[in-house]
């Protein structure tokens, strides 16, 4: 629930789309943004931007006969305002994993003692052996290192006062369940106007990192795989998604 604004001097205008993806017929695109400003207080606007990612399913038929499908493994989102400042923003605390190795080194060492005993009798030879049992021994030493990593899904960084940047990226490593962005990440700063107020436009940027191939599962197919794949769908003139920025602008009045 938003919080109840104080009366304003500011005048809010509607958000307007500066820049958009090339729109392609029954191409979806691999990020959508949808931007919402609100004044927060006298003299300052929260501006929440929801970046919705997803994955594009490349129709089967005669080039791809298994299902396959276009997504992105991170995004890029700018906050930019011509005056006034940024005075807070979404900025989430990073996740420490504990990572533990451990290498044991066993070595072991047994003896059989056997007694054998031979004798001779009238001309007759005579042979007996036994096992006496078995001696060993076994030694084992482990080594092992323990170390902590942080990891940030979303890195936010403020270059200056009137400018946010976040970036977006999944993990390095083995994963569990996909390899690609999917789902909303919701982003917000706040705008606090200067003194005295002053007309501002904010203007906000976003773009799709990468744009890769996945199987079915989930599993980004190999280089190899995605160039041949890329050069067949090119051939047969399937459209892919684009990797255009999309550009919101907001311009705020002094009433």
């Amino acid at each position: 629930m938003k919080p109840p604004a104080e009366r304003s001097s500011l005048n809010i205008q509607p958000v307007s789309l500066k820049q958009g993806p090339r729109r392609t017929p029954a191409v979806p695109d691999l990020l959508v943004v949808s931007v919402s400003p609100f004044a927060a207080e006298v003299d300052m606007v929260r501006i929440e931007l929801d970046l919705h990612f997803r994955r594009v399913r490349i129709p089967t038929g005669i080039v791809v006969r298994t299902q396959v499908f276009v997504a992105c493994t991170g995004g890029f989102c700018r906050l930019q305002a011509t005056s006034g400042e940024f005075d807070s923003y979404f900025a989430p605390e990073a996740i420490t994993t504990h990572h533990q190795l451990q290498i044991v080194n066993t070595t072991s060492a047994a003896v059989t003692p056997t007694l054998k005993l031979n004798t001779e009798r009238a001309g007759r030879k005579q042979s007996v052996e036994s096992t006496l049992g078995q001696v060993g021994s076994s030694r084992s030493t482990t080594e092992g290192a323990s170390w902590d990593y942080e990891e940030r899904p979303v890195v936010a960084m403020r270059p200056s006062p009137q400018v946010v940047e976040w970036s977006s990226d999944m993990p390095a490593g083995a994963k569990v369940f996909r390899h690609f962005q999917e789902g909303t990440l919701p982003l917000w700063a706040q705008w606090r106007s200067a003194s005295p107020p002053a007309a501002c436009q904010l203007e906000s940027e976003a773009m799709p990192s990468d744009r890769r191939f996945f199987d079915g599962r989930g599993r980004e197919l190999s280089l190899l795989k995605s160039l041949a794949l890329l050069a067949k769908l090119v051939l047969a003139g399937v459209k892919l998604p684009a990797l255009d920025a999309v550009r919101h602008e907001v311009r705020i009045d002094v009433a």
